[in-house]
């Protein structure tokens, strides 16, 4: 499905979709099937105000036609759209036995437990039902209105549809709308029929495009409780939740003030937060949304009618109200209005800002001026008070039970008028284009960037957002203009997380007013963005920046130098590690990484604590005495490599012995396993794996170098018997020809190394040979090889991989990252970076690299008689 999206969804988009997918912004997904095409609803939770998601799609995902609306306001598609397809697509396939075993690739983790945390129980009561029952939706005509009507909109629901797999469960249940005018009475129980024939006599509203029943007249009036009793009732839309009917309850009456100290007077049901007040065929009933119950109002109807008619009181009028008021009979009813204390704020200063948001662009003129127009608002803030720019000599504000009365400063603001233009913006009323409806609250002081005689989208005004911060604007940035730019960090942190042996996570990110703010998602995307210039460009300022996207809303200037450093420091883990929270690299790095906190370049903050444990893990090498009583004297590059050896042993990894040979890997490994012997530390067995023809020469090796290490061969017919002795011994002899056939009885146990002489045997990945080391239960693997690669990258891969899992990443990974660019392009940068990653796991001495360690050449000039 990605594949198939990128051909016409931008990757940007591409990528916020999925980002939202992994964060669990999908909510309410309902689909509802109609012939041969699906509806599909879905809120996308915003930081504001959730945007709505409606999509038809014909040939459901079989070469689909796909149409859709956002309310967003961007062009289609959007990451909101793009996101809820995906999703469908994912649910599809989870109900598609043949489609989930053809791909079988897995999700990532955080994207998993969403999905299993999201997934919804088929509402009790529809699941082994013969026939599709019919549900009933229950809403309010005007959600925005207390105590408007309910309505209904009845559906059928396809039980067989919403199964998924064996456990019946299913995210996006399928309805499909059911027509009362089409109801027949022998399809329906009686009381159902009453109903659905009730409601094709009503009057009907559209609610989100759909066509739903007035339900205050339906008779008998109990005919509400019997449908909340003998139906499935869900309100809005279909839930685990099914509405109940509640306990009745009174209302509390109280008034609300809002900013301007207009009071407005309301309804409440103590203990209930989440609630609808709507008028009903019984009268007025409260739904309590977050227990799904429909509780009967007590009280007079008509009486509550006329308290929900109360205008509302402006602070101009509320003395005379309170007067009047009080020789009403309502004064014994409801309390009377809030009494304001009433202080003039004077000499206040007013400091300007402007207020960015996007504003939607309808579908057909997308094309053109694209899927949003940048615009900003000019507001002062007087003190805590935020005031609109306006006539009058002073203006008001409620707060914390006090009407302030605010004298304005018309020379300032006007003065903030004129550099709003200055800085390169114009009137939105004298350049909003003529075929577009103009916004809500359009007017004086709303500005537009007019770049190239065309509107500017929100991504086009990062070369304005600079001037107007100079000229002393505060911006702020709603949620539909997503480019809010931050300052410079104040500072750069890392940390470190050590739980194997072989592998630590780690967090880098930095600080902004005080928000601490994770950078690893943005590096990895920079880390394969190839816009980023990864090399400084001629004349390229010292002080250069780049803006950093850091989430769907706001970008972070950073210094160019230094998020080049950072990045070549950890391109290769940044494009291998697909977890968004943290960054698993390999022990390998430590040294790189202990560059990259010392550097003054990059000036990463470190605590003590995770300091001093970076110091332990550094990768430095120890000077390891030879074995008492070794049956050799070690040669100076012989004692390198035991000093390596011994390295490897202490941090726990594996690696790569690549000397050439001749120059004595067995002699050296040997040494090492003697050190461990004499030093405690060989407290299981180690299994050597070599050709067939090598068996020997090992154990005549070990029997004259370090006698002490006891030898088993596991060679020959009778070798069963020698799987019982394995803890007996110290080394363990087998060869790869044996090595699948065995490793049912290898698997057993548990091997201090396994060493893997002439390991150019595993150099394909996928012999059976190879597949048999990668199964055997030890601490840690050795190679020994004296042409580690001798065809192509791949090889090196495969033996690294076997010693080592995962340090280079997955075979694919490393041929679209390393081999190709290096066999095919000849990319030096990353040969160099391929040879960082390897230095510290292979060791390689060339003959002519130890020429002065080795002994005097020795000739012998035998003759021989050839016969024949």
């Amino acid at each position: 499905m990605r594949d198939r999206l990128l051909l016409f969804v931008p990757g940007e988009t591409l990528r916020l979709a999925e980002e939202g997918l992994a964060h669990g912004r999908i909510e309410n997904l309902n689909a509802i099937e109609r012939q041969h095409r699906m509806l599909v609803d879905a809120d996308w939770r915003a930081d504001g105000k959730p945007i709505h998601v409606r999509l038809e799609l014909s040939e459901w995902l079989e070469h689909a036609q796909i149409r859709g609306q956002c309310s967003c306001g961007q062009r289609v598609p959007c990451e909101h759209l793009v996101a809820v397809v995906m999703l469908l697509e994912n649910e599809s396939a989870a109900t598609d036995p043949e489609a989930h075993a053809a791909d079988s690739k897995p999700m990532s983790p955080a994207l998993k437990a969403w999905i299993e945390n999201q997934k919804q129980p088929m509402p009790a009561g529809l699941q082994d039902n013969g026939r599709a029952p019919l549900v009933f939706l229950w809403a309010m005509e005007d959600s925005s209105l207390s105590g408007s009507d309910l309505v209904i909109e009845p559906a059928r629901f396809d039980a067989h549809a919403a199964k998924s797999g064996t456990d019946g469960q299913r995210t996006a249940p399928v309805l499909s709308r059911f027509n009362p005018a089409e109801a027949r009475v022998e399809d329906l129980p009686e009381h159902e029929f009453n109903w659905v024939s009730q409601l094709a006599l009503a009057r009907t509203v559209i609610r989100r495009a759909e066509q739903w029943y007035v339900a205050t007249r339906l008779r008998p009036a109990e005919s509400l409780w019997q449908m909340l009793e003998q139906s499935h009732c869900y309100w809005e839309r279909l839930s685990p939740k099914r509405l109940h009917r509640g306990e009745p309850c009174g209302l509390s009456w109280s008034w609300q003030i809002d900013e301007f100290g207009v009071q407005r007077l309301g309804a409440q049901v103590p203990g209930v937060e989440r609630m609808r007040l709507l008028r009903t065929a019984i009268g007025y009933a409260v739904i309590d949304i977050a227990r799904a119950e429909v509780r009967a109002v007590l009280g007079d109807a008509v009486e509550i009618a006329r308290l929900l008619e109360t205008p509302s009181v402006g602070p101009d009028e509320l003395d005379a109200f309170l007067e009047a008021f009080a020789q009403t009979d309502l004064a014994a009813i409801v309390p009377a209005p809030r009494t304001l204390r009433i202080e003039s704020a004077t000499e206040l200063e007013p400091e300007a800002v402007l207020r960015l948001v996007g504003v939607p662009v309808p579908a057909w003129a997308q094309a053109k001026l694209g899927g949003k127009l940048g615009m900003a608002v000019l507001e002062f803030n007087y003190g805590p008070h935020r005031v609109e720019p306006g006539f009058g000599v002073e203006t008001e504000r409620y707060r914390d039970g006090v009407l302030y009365r605010i004298e304005r400063n018309y020379a300032l603001e006007e003065a903030a008028a004129e550099r709003v233009q200055e800085a390169g913006l114009k009137d939105a009323i004298t350049i909003w284009p003529r075929q577009l409806p103009e916004p809500d609250s359009f007017g004086d002081f709303h500005y537009l960037l007019e770049l190239n005689y065309h509107i500017a989208t929100p991504e086009q005004w990062v070369s304005v957002i600079p001037r107007l911060e100079e000229s002393g604007f505060l911006l702020e940035y709603d949620v539909s203009f997503p480019n809010q730019v931050l300052p410079l960090a104040e500072d750069w942190w890392a940390e470190i997380d050590h739980r194997e042996s072989a592998w630590f996570e780690l967090r880098i990110g930095v600080t902004i007013n005080q928000e601490r703010i994770d950078l690893l998602p943005a590096l990895k995307r920079l880390a394969v963005d190839p816009q980023f210039p990864r090399k400084a460009r001629d004349r390229e300022p010292p002080e250069a920046e780049w803006l950093v996207p850091i989430d769907a809303h706001r970008r972070v200037r950073m210094p160019l130098g230094r998020l080049r450093h950072l990045l070549d420091s950890l391109r290769a883990s940044l494009v291998e590690d697909e977890d968004e929270g943290e960054l698993r690299m390999h022990r390998s790095e430590i040294n790189n990484l202990k560059e990259l906190v010392d550097s003054d370049e990059i000036g990463l903050k470190l605590d003590p604590k995770r300091r001093a444990q970076l110091r332990e893990m550094s990768m430095a090498r120890t000077t390891v005495d030879p074995p008492e009583h070794f049956g050799a004297q070690l040669r100076n590059y012989q004692h390198d490599g035991l000093n390596w050896l011994g390295f490897l042993g202490e941090a726990g990894i594996g690696g790569i012995l690549a000397d050439d040979m001749g120059l004595g890997k067995t002699v050296q490994v040997l040494a090492h396993l003697a050190v461990e012997k004499q030093a405690g530390r060989l407290t299981k067995p180690v299994l050597i794996i070599v050709p067939t023809s090598l068996l020997g020469n090992w154990f005549r090796e070990a029997q004259r170098l370090a006698p002490e290490l006891t030898v088993l061969i596991l060679h020959g017919p009778d070798r069963e018997s020698g799987f019982k002795r394995i803890k007996q011994h110290d080394l363990i002899l087998s060869s790869y020809p044996l090595l699948p056939r065995d490793i049912d009885h290898l698997q057993r146990e548990k091997f201090m190394l396994v060493v893997l002489d002439e390991a150019q045997a595993i150099k394909n990945p996928r012999s059976l040979a190879a597949r048999a080391v990668r199964d055997l239960n030890c601490n840690r693997r050795l190679a020994m090889t004296g042409t580690p690669l001798e065809n192509h990258l791949g090889e090196l891969w495969a033996i690294l991989d076997a010693v080592e899992p995962g340090v280079l990443g997955s075979e694919r990974h490393f041929l679209k990252h390393y081999r190709q660019p290096i066999e095919k392009f000849g990319d030096a940068d990353q040969q160099e970076r391929l040879n960082r990653r390897v230095a510290p796991l292979i060791l390689r001495r060339r003959k002519e690299d130890v020429a002065r360690d080795l002994p005097a050449k020795t000739t012998q000039v035998q003759t021989i008689t050839l016969d024949g």
